[in-house]
This record gives structure tokens, sequence and C-alpha cells, in this order.
């Protein structure tokens, strides 16, 4: 029965469902929205218990948060592209179970109810519960609600309430809207002039509302953005004006920007990397040896487990890294694009096991402790599913001549490696796409069986090995465009490691340029090469493009005259970043 009354109300259309454009909640969105809605930390032991069997304490009443839903088809990177939207029933499935686990939350929050339910008879409790539902549920579908849906809604919950009393039933209600295509879908209504579509008209405020909020919170909009879209103050551009310039300061807005970046540098790929323990446990744990006996028949698995533990740490860490980087560089340090790509101004980590293995990223990245800076640091502890990590993350200012910006961070630099040796052509595209807005062609069959074997063995330099593969004429044409940027980072091993001898011969990380078709320079190691990166107005246009794109959740025509226009404005403004949001919040794109 429950089912059934769950299907009817998500098949209900809201005003204009007929003809309407939709983007699914990303899962980050669909969290988000989630914890603002409800405004509860889900460890809070402070509750309301109406009922027996809503215990919190109760094994059953799980708040966990965020809910782990499957990622959509990433498109350049990101999540939230319409085109990689694609439904399979065992989304559907975990949007079922995400809701009726949140529904439950609804007995800790303050933010759900409209009163104080423990203290009110039934006659109050019921028009307390109504009026909850109706705020909830506006607040859920981001606009408020139509005579048809406050009618369905409150039916839909007096029949609940009269099966299953007040909690449960309020539970129930609120697990279909969190169901309901108005709460899962950013649904807009298509413009129109037709004035039989004034309802139509009537939201605009509201949807120009939830594309401001999710572009630069990746979240709903708050009470003050509600308030200004059912005021007529999100019409005028000056108003506009004001609310995006509150909201880029607030904190959620740096929540936002670091996800961002993360999608665009790719830097979840570094819990995949699996530098080889047998290529670098010398280096980077020379002492563990001691530890074992080496004439224990457990030796080597012993081995394998620390350095797995170190692995573990370190990917965390180096993503710890990646993130407060990136806050720190845009919104407290320079905030330009330049900055983005050539500060020296990073992160190291330092971590311990549990079992007393101390590790960390500054040996990895040549820090001293004199190159610490006092006063930025942040401690959290990781738990991988058997064991516990205290990492602490530091600022220091990072070797200028050898690291600078993005590209050598740690994540960066071990996402795109090989378990054994550095892989030039994987950071070569990698920049190239992310960096020059580059499309790649696939390479011609047979390519991956002629690549350069990831060994302990391998003879002569990793560079010299790509180059004597990519010289055929099939290969040529797109290799002297990937080969160089990639040749930049030579100097880092899998881990992202300084190195400056590869099998005994010293590294050769120098190279051209070549972006759009226009080459740009020469350099001589990843720093040169950032630095002809950020005087690039292909770069700053590619990354005005893919700012804008992932506003709007698909690709753009270049020639496109407003994001032309944003370009334009980003490059004048030197690649202020926060001025290049608010210019896409502002422009055509988001508010019409």
């Amino acid at each position: 029965m429950r089912l059934s009354i769950l299907l009817l109300l998500t098949a209900c259309k809201g005003p204009g469902a007929d003809e309407v454009s939709s983007r699914r909640l990303t899962p980050t969105e669909y969290n988000h929205a989630v914890r603002d809605l409800l405004a509860v930390d889900p460890g809070d032991e402070d509750v309301i218990v109406l009922e027996s069997g809503d215990d919190p304490d109760d094994e059953d009443f799980d708040a966990a948060w965020p809910w782990v839903f499957p990622g959509d088809i990433e498109i350049g990177g990101f999540e939230g592209m319409a085109e990689g939207q694609v439904a399979s029933s065992y989304l559907v499935e975990q949007h079922q179970q995400a809701a009726g686990h949140f529904a439950e939350i609804i007995v800790a929050s303050d933010a759900f109810w409209a009163c104080a339910p423990s203290e009110l008879d039934d006659a109050d409790l019921a028009a307390c519960t109504k009026a909850s539902i109706r705020r909830f549920a506006a607040r859920a579908w981001r606009r408020p609600l139509t005579e048809a849906e406050d009618a369905r809604l409150m039916a839909f919950l007096e029949n609940s309430v009269r099966a299953w009393g007040f909690t449960s039933g309020a539970q129930l209600v609120v697990q279909g809207v969190l169901l309901s295509p108005q709460f899962v879908y950013r649904l807009e209504a298509a413009a129109t002039e037709d004035d039989r579509k004034a309802e139509r008209r009537e939201h605009a405020a509201f949807q120009r509302a939830s594309r401001l909020s999710f572009l630069l919170w990746d979240s709903m909009p708050d009470p003050i953005l509600f308030e200004a879209a059912a005021i007529g103050r999100l019409d005028d551009p000056d108003d506009i004006d004001a609310q995006v310039g509150r909201m880029l300061a607030d904190p959620r807005t740096r929540q936002a920007v670091v996800h961002f970046h993360e999608q665009w540098l790719d830097i979840d790929a570094v819990y995949s990397s699996n530098a080889d323990m047998d290529a670098y446990l010398d280096r980077y744990l020379p002492d563990l040896e001691q530890v074992y006996d080496e004439d224990e028949p457990l030796f080597h698995e012993e081995m394998e487990e620390q350095w797995s533990y170190f692995l573990i740490s370190l990917r965390a860490g180096m993503v710890m890294e990646a993130r407060k980087f990136v806050e720190y560089t845009v919104f407290d340090g320079g905030g330009r694009l330049r900055d983005l790509l050539t500060d020296t101004r990073g992160y190291v980590t330092e971590a311990t096991h549990e079992e007393g293995l101390d590790i960390g990223t500054a040996d990895l990245y040549g820090v001293s402790p004199d190159d610490l800076i006092d006063g930025d640091s942040e401690t959290v502890e990781l738990f991988d599913g058997n064991f516990t990590f205290q990492l602490r993350v530091r600022a220091a200012e990072l070797p200028a001549d050898q690291r600078a910006g993005v590209l050598t961070l740690g994540a960066t630099l071990a996402g795109q490696a090989h378990p054994v040796h550095p892989a030039p052509i994987l950071r070569g595209v990698h920049l190239l796409e992310r960096m020059g807005c580059q499309t790649i062609g696939q390479p011609p069959d047979g390519a991956a069986g002629s690549a350069p074997a990831d060994s302990l063995d391998a003879e002569s330099t990793n560079r010299e090995r790509v180059e004597t593969v990519t010289q055929s004429p099939e290969c040529i044409g797109c290799h002297q465009q990937i080969n160089p940027p990639g040749f930049a980072f030579e100097n880092f091993d899998s881990l992202g490691g300084w190195r400056d001898t590869d099998n005994g011969l010293p590294v050769d990380a120098s190279g051209t340029l070549i972006l759009d078709g226009q080459e740009l320079g020469s350099f001589e190691g990843a720093p040169e090469l950032a630095a002809l990166l950020a005087q690039s107005r292909t770069v700053h246009d590619c990354y005005a493009r893919t700012w804008a794109e992932y506003a709007v959740g698909t690709e753009l025509d270049p020639s496109d005259p407003t994001l032309v226009d944003i370009q334009d404005r980003f490059w004048a403004a030197e690649g202020d970043i926060l001025a290049l949001l608010a210019d896409i919040a502002t422009s055509d794109l988001v508010v019409n």
C-alpha cells in the first residue's frame, strides 16, 4: 500500500510538467539539499521521540549522511551534465532507499517541524503536521505549491496518519516528497509569451533562485533567496547582483568551488593509484624492513600490509592538500587563475597510523620543517573500514624550482601515473583536455599493446621509451602535442615525489607547448610550463568555458555570444575567479 501511494504521488505533474527541461540532482546536490532541508546533525542525540520505535538509539535508526548514490556518467570529468544522466533501475532503487532513510530524520529535525510536537495534543499536532509538511514540500520543491499539489499532499497525509500514526504518516509523506520528480529533478518550465502559461512565469523567479544556489552552493536556495524570489527581488539585475555577492561570501561557495576543481583536475583519480611497493619502498619507507624479521614466512605479506596503510593515508592526505590549496588560493590567496597554476604555497600531510606508523608528504615534496607555515593546519581522523589514521595537513612553502600550482599537487601527479613509472601520455592528455579544452582522439588499434612496459627492468629512460613508441606516422600527429606537456612532469615519480634521475640518467623535462594549434613557448620542467599556461588566453578561455558549461549542464557552442563575452571579461579581469563566477551567475546563461 505504501509503495502504491508513493508511486501515485511521484507520478503527479507539477506546473508545466508536460513541457520542461530537467537535470537530475547530482549525488552532491541531493545530499546538500537534504542537509539544508533538515538542518540536523545526524549524530545529534538531542532528538524528539514522538512514538515508540522512533528512538535514534535503536539499532534500526540510522541517520548516516551523506547517502552514497551511483555517480553520473562524467562528461569532461564532471557530474551533473545532462548527457551523462542516464537512469537505471538501481538508481531508482537507491533514490527510494535514500528517501525512506532521510524521512526518518524528521523526528530529530527542528527545521522540519513548525511546532514542538511532543508538547501538543492530537488536534494541535494534526494542524502542526500539516503545516510542517506544507513548508517542507515547498522548500524541497523549491517553489510554492499549487492548490492541486497542496490538496493531494494533505489527502495523502491524512490517509497515512490514519493508517500509521502521526510520525510514521508524516515520514511516509516526506518520503514521497523526496521521491518526487519535483525534488529529484531541477524542473524548469519552458519560456513562453502565452498568457495561458502565466502560472509558469510566476515560478520563473524561483527557478532563477535554484539556478543560482545550485551553481554557487551545490544546494537548494536558503530562506533569504526564497524570500527574494517570492517578493519579486530576483527580477532586477541589481537585486540579482546583491544576492550573488551575498552568496559568494557564504561558506557553501567555498565548498562548491572546491568541488568543481576536484572534478576539473580529476583529483579522485588518486584513489585508484597503486604505486608499486618494490619500486618505491626503499625510497619512501626505508626503515620499514627493520620492523620485521625477514626470515619469517609472513615477512612480505606484512610488508605489503604496511605499504597499503602508507598508500591509504597518502591518498587521503593528498586529496585534503588539493582541497585546501584550491580553497586558500581562490578565496584567501591571489584568487586568479594564474595563482591556481603557479602558486608555490601548498600543503603537506603528517599521518599517524594507530599501530604507530608515521608517514607524510613533506619528504615527498622536498619540504623541511623551516618551510612549514604556522597557523594554517587541519587535523582529521580517517577510518578505512579496518584501521584508524590521524591526518594533519599543514601549509608549507614548496620548492619553487620544483612545484607550481595545481598541476604539481601530489593528487594530480599520483592520479595520472602508472604503478612503476610516471605516465607522460596520461599527464599530457589530462593537461590538454582540462587546460586547453582540446579533444584528443582515440589511439589507433593496437596502441596499448605497443606501450612501454611498466616494469622494474625497463631499459633507458621513461621519456626515451615513450618517444620510441610514439614516432610512427599514425601516432606522431597527436603525440607531438601530447608528449611535450607530459614530459614536463618527468621529474615526478608515480607518487609525485621529485627525482633528478631516471634509470641512472638525468631527467629531461624540456619541451615546447602547443595549444589549439599555436606554439606558446618552450619550457624546462613543470614550473616553466605552468608559467606558460598562466599567460595563455586559450587556457583562460577554456577555464571560463568549463565553468559556464558546468553551470548549465551541457556543452556550449564556442561561438555563443554570451560565452564569448564572459571569456572576454574574464581575460580583462586577469583571471579573477570569483568575478568569473559572479559574471556567469548573473549572465543570460543562468538568470534568463
